[in-house]
């Protein structure tokens, strides 16, 4: 149990206060670095880091330091398709065959007809993760994009229950990753190109990171590392996350980030929302939570004022 604050009213020392406890989280996780941030009411009121970014050379971590984001990707992917909502290109319950009409799982003939775009972003299509046949030694990649589609066709769609379209909650990272094909269907663009061009660069985020050339010369990043028992930690062989040149893991998991510009991410992300519960537009077409569509008006109207 954290001691009674000594600033009961002051939110920022409150934090200040708890730092000690990052640390601990630190070590009870065995990762070499944390770095963290808080927003409250509409600033960031806390940047911190604590450990190294390269446990080796003893390289303190900090604000600016590049991480893998992994599913916090997933939030900038559902942004694009809001955006393009928000546009009159898509809307939420198209089905995914409207614009991947490969997309047709073996298992159930009822998803390749029905699964929408919510199906999708919900994860409740059934279709099981095919990561054990995706990911190969330190950390290549055994399947193209353009093979994504045929590898979820032939996954399985039920457990012992039954088939799970729409019944059963089943985290897919590749059933998410399709969102950046029907992306690009729509806009003749690469996935990559679109997030620079719609989200990053219209609120700033100029350390979020979609490519390889992006980070060639950065040394201020994370360095992947397994943690010995003895809590050693040594730097992983391991190849580079593919970014702009695989849309699909790029969308699910591939992206790259610093806590500043997360910080700036998810102030653009509240204020949002917020200004949505005071629109007067009707989001009767929007099953989904609101943010999105939101966000996307709060991208453009960045854009204009830059």
């Amino acid at each position: 149990m954290p001691a009674q604050s000594n600033h009961p009213g002051n939110p920022v020392r409150r934090l200040q206060e708890s730092i000690s406890q990052i640390h601990q989280v630190r070590e009870l996780c065995q990762v070499p670095s944390i770095s963290f941030g808080v927003v409250h009411k509409g600033k960031a009121v806390l940047r911190e880091s604590v450990g190294y970014r390269d446990a080796r050379q003893r390289f303190k971590a900090d604000a600016d330091t590049i991480y893998v984001l992994g599913s916090c990707s997933k939030m900038f992917t559902s942004a694009a398709v809001g955006i393009l909502v928000n546009e009159r290109k898509l809307k939420w319950q198209d089905p995914i065959r409207r614009y991947l009409p490969e997309f047709n799982p073996v298992g159930d003939p009822h998803i390749g007809q029905n699964a929408d775009l919510i199906d999708v972003l919900r994860h409740s299509t059934g279709v099981t993760s095919p990561e054990a046949l995706f990911f190969g030694p330190r950390g290549s990649i055994l399947t193209s994009e353009e093979d994504i589609v045929k590898l979820l066709n032939i996954m399985p769609t039920a457990n012992k229950e039954g088939q799970r379209f729409n019944r059963h909650w089943e985290y897919n990272n590749f059933t998410y990753g399709i969102i950046a094909l029907v992306v690009e269907r729509v806009t003749g663009q690469r996935f990559a190109e679109f997030v620079r061009e719609r989200i990053l660069r219209p609120l700033g985020l100029k350390r979020t990171i979609l490519a390889r050339a992006d980070i060639a010369d950065d040394g201020n990043v994370a360095v992947p590392c397994a943690s010995l028992d003895d809590g050693a930690f040594v730097p992983l062989d391991s190849e580079l996350w593919p970014c702009e040149d695989h849309s699909p893991l790029l969308a699910a998991t591939g992206m790259r980030s610093t806590i500043n510009d997360m910080l700036n991410w998810c102030i653009a992300v509240l204020s949002a929302e917020r200004n949505e519960k005071h629109s007067e537009r009707k989001a009767a077409d929007c099953p989904s939570p609101p943010t999105p569509r939101a966000l996307a008006r709060h991208t453009t109207n960045a854009q204009d004022n830059h």
